[in-house]
């Protein structure tokens, strides 16, 4: 398979400085990639993932309005997460710094459950995993 290339570009400003285009790149053989709307008050909306932690390279999610995921099951789910609205969860294998590691743990992914509690304000959900052979 051909290596696909994925490519996190960071910035930041405050205190009168700017810093921009800082890149972290991570390389694998395959991508997996769901954008999907998310219609207002749904619950547990269930999209098709598959995501193996140990050849977890990079994971992109980012999200319009705040959400919750649930990974393998709307009961008793492997992993929660609650995302707030235009806050990118971003990780990769790659990243110079110490971080609090693969953010799937032990945890193969098969799927997962999309929630938007909001009544008002339908999400758009990006998610982007690149993996390793």
């Amino acid at each position: 398979m051909p290596a696909t290339t994925h490519t996190l570009t960071f910035g930041a400003a405050g205190g009168g400085n700017t810093q921009s285009g800082i890149q972290c790149t991570s390389t694998g053989v395959s991508t997996t990639e769901v954008y999907e709307t998310i219609a207002v008050s749904t619950t547990n909306q269930l999209q098709a993932l598959a995501i193996a932690h140990a050849k977890l390279q990079s994971l992109f999610i980012y999200a319009t309005a705040a959400l919750t995921l649930k990974f393998n099951s709307s009961g008793s789910p492997d992993i929660t997460w609650v995302l707030a609205a235009n806050t990118p969860l971003v990780w990769a294998s790659g990243m110079p710094y110490p971080t609090s590691g693969n953010p799937l743990g032990s945890v193969d992914v098969a799927s997962v459950y999309i929630t938007n509690a909001s009544s008002t304000t339908a999400a758009d959900i990006y998610i982007l995993a690149n993996q390793s052979a």
